[in-house]
């Protein structure tokens, strides 16, 4: 699980979802988790590039309200990129229920604010302190994080 998400984040919610059923695998979520397997090792020589004129964090967040049909808990997602290139992602159940869809989303964007302090401090204590604002897009609102 760590292995592909850490390599491909667009499978992350794919990979998250069918490690729920781990204790309980039917076929449906073997032939799920096949698939997977087979999309990996299709693309197993591509690559992604870091690079580009300028170190830029920006990120994006989203939410899936009520996606898991069992618990009622919706889904957070967000993934942050550093000029061309991803360098962060999540995609996991919210730890409470949304009442509404824009409580989810608010409860990802906290998480997503969550990383990207994180992000800025981490890129700080290597020598790129951002100078900018760092924009977090998300469905309802748009956060501008200033540095610290």
């Amino acid at each position: 699980m760590y292995a592909a998400t850490a390599t491909h984040p667009y499978i992350a919610y794919a990979v998250q979802h069918v490690s729920q059923f781990n204790c309980n695998l039917g076929n449906a979520h073997w032939t799920a988790t096949q698939c997977v397997i087979q999309y990996l090792y299709a693309i197993k020589m591509r690559s992604l590039v870091l690079g580009g004129p300028e170190i830029k964090l920006t990120g994006w967040v989203d939410s899936d309200w009520g996606a898991c049909m069992d618990t009622c808990h919706s889904m957070s997602s967000y993934a942050f990129s550093l000029s061309s290139g991803l360098v962060s992602w999540s995609s996991k159940k919210q730890p409470t229920v949304a009442t509404s869809s824009t409580k989810a989303e608010y409860i990802a964007s906290c998480h997503g604010t969550k990383e990207a302090v994180w992000l800025h401090s981490l890129l700080k204590s290597l020598g790129h302190a951002q100078d900018h604002l760092s924009y977090i897009h998300c469905d309802i609102i748009a956060i501008q994080y200033p540095d610290l």
